[in-house]
């Protein structure tokens, strides 16, 4: 779903697929970075997913677990700064390895944070591996938070003008920049 800066035409973006100030006499701000259309996308269907994350907590014999978490890019993408975020109750996890990236603990937070400069092709599949004491079943190792940012987006807007609003044949000079941001992602 598009939404457009409240300063922007509604009419001109939802008949011409244009965005332009509702009030023409207005100006954008010059050498100032806005962000005139923002794009959300709302997904539970994995297909769309950039980045699949499965946890597998096993009870071991001991009445502890071992724990592997893993992620499968989707393909296509380039992820950069992810972070996977693991509650891990009680005390420091034993036998911590991240086939990618570093993996640290936080006594203060309680969790395992799992973090990968960059997920691509080269390294589309990974896991992190733990043992832990402290938890009293498999839901305790749940909800894993997940962040990243990729120059990729899910809909490929592109901006091949800007022209004045006095005169639509003057193109005016212009820069863009194009993103993806993970605002939630869990796995339960």
């Amino acid at each position: 779903r598009g939404e457009t800066d409240p300063s922007n035409s509604t009419q001109r973006y939802s008949q011409q697929s244009g965005l332009g100030l509702a009030e023409a006499s207005r100006a954008f701000p010059t050498n100032a970075a806005i962000s005139g259309l923002r794009w959300r996308v709302q997904a539970t269907d994995e297909s769309r997913v950039p980045l699949v994350i499965n946890g597998w907590p096993t009870q071991t014999a001991g009445g502890g677990f071992e724990v592997n978490v893993e992620y499968e890019l989707t393909q296509g993408w380039s992820l950069r700064d992810v972070s996977i975020t693991i509650p891990v109750p009680g005390d420091q996890p034993a036998e911590l390895r991240a086939s990618a990236g570093s993996a640290t603990y936080s006594r203060r937070d309680g969790a395992l944070q799992w973090l990968i400069p960059l997920v691509d092709d080269d390294n589309g599949n990974a896991t992190v591996e733990f043992v832990s004491a402290g938890a009293s079943s498999e839901a305790a190792f749940f909800p894993i938070q997940v962040t990243f940012g990729s120059a990729n987006t899910f809909c490929k807007l592109d901006v091949p003008t800007v022209v004045s609003s006095e005169d639509a044949e003057v193109q005016m000079p212009f820069s863009k920049s194009a993103g993806l941001t993970v605002e939630s992602y869990s796995v339960e």
